[in-house]
């Protein structure tokens, strides 16, 4: 298991959401993202839409599974 703490750069707009859905979904790994005592699961459109993203949010990135690196850098790439 991996994980990276940021600072969100931008907000994420509507449109943008299964975008990112998208493109978590290329990994084998899971895909989280943690806001205070929350987790997202960033495969799934509701999780996405759950979390109110906005910018200079903190927020943990964590990724689990065989191909957790290349997921890791692509979801901080996508939120920084």
């Amino acid at each position: 298991m991996l994980n990276k703490k940021i600072k969100m750069q931008k907000s994420i707009e509507t449109k943008q959401v299964a975008d990112v859905v998208f493109e978590a979904n290329k990994y084998k790994s899971q895909v989280y993202l943690k806001s205070g005592e929350s987790k997202f699961n960033l495969k799934s459109l509701m999780g996405v839409f759950a979390l109110k993203m906005e910018p200079n949010m903190e927020v943990l990135i964590e990724t689990d599974g065989e191909d957790e690196q290349d997921a890791l850098s692509q979801m901080v790439t996508i939120f920084e």
